[in-house]
């Protein structure tokens, strides 16, 4: 068995340590400025089920719209203090991903515009990659965003 390279695994201790402290954070800090909209959403979720309009939080919108729809049954499922600190440990694991599968032999974006802008300093390709990063997220999003328009139009007239 291959050995790992010390880039990733200074990757994989750089994230745990970074997903460990915001972790503890996330459980034993103090509350969100929007817990209270968390709870109550979550509350809905588990009593009535996906709801499209709820009238008694700031005063009427769309319940799911806000958040991503796999927000509050996630929530549910593993209470909210419990998810966040699941969300960490997810995005930390994503800085940690490209070392772990191939550190700078493979080149993914991410490694790509860092290593543009800080190795090499070549600040326009770097620019060009973090653009076109960019313009593929927001053409995601858009894209994603019509598909749920149309599939569910009756709801958004």
């Amino acid at each position: 068995m291959r050995r790992a390279s010390p880039l990733a695994r200074e990757a994989v201790v750089s994230a745990g340590v970074a997903a460990g402290f915001a972790a503890v954070l996330a459980w034993a800090g103090p509350p969100g400025t929007d817990l209270a909209a968390h709870v109550y959403q979550r509350a809905v979720f588990l009593d009535h089920g996906f709801t499209f309009w709820n009238n008694f939080w700031y005063a009427g919108r769309y319940s799911f719209v806000t958040y991503s729809i796999a927000y509050y049954p996630l929530a549910a499922a593993l209470g909210i203090r419990l998810l966040a600190v699941a969300t960490i440990a997810l995005a930390a694991s994503a800085f940690a991903t490209p070392a772990i599968i191939g550190g700078r032999r493979l080149k993914v974006a991410a490694t790509l515009a860092y290593d543009e802008f800080l190795n090499t300093l070549n600040w326009p390709l770097g620019a060009v990659v973090a653009t076109l990063l960019l313009i593929a997220l927001v053409v995601a999003v858009v894209t994603s965003n019509r598909m749920i328009e149309r599939r569910y139009a009756q709801v958004f007239e």
